[in-house]
């Protein structure tokens, strides 16, 4: 297992902080499996993540569910935004 830093704005920054740590293996896994050991560590997220439409970016580009997140990328998770 290695350690990967997420980042989170918007609602997601509520839960979790601006960042934190999270343990995957070092082969990587999908966002999808990322975004469950989130919830999984915070069961609150959950609602949060489905009202407010929270997408992820990895390495700066805006990611499918099923891009393999590997150790020494950058990956943000952040609500929605509007304004003008």
């Amino acid at each position: 297992m290695t350690t990967l830093r997420v980042q989170f704005f918007g609602r997601p920054s509520d839960i979790f902080g601006p960042g934190m740590d999270i343990d995957i293996p070092a082969a990587g896994v999908p966002l999808s499996e990322l975004r469950r050991l989130l919830v999984q560590s915070e069961p609150e997220a959950s609602a949060v993540f489905e009202r407010y439409g929270v997408r992820a970016a990895v390495d700066a580009e805006i990611s499918a569910e099923d891009v393999l997140v590997r150790p020494g990328q950058t990956v943000e998770f952040f609500s929605m935004f509007s304004g003008g």
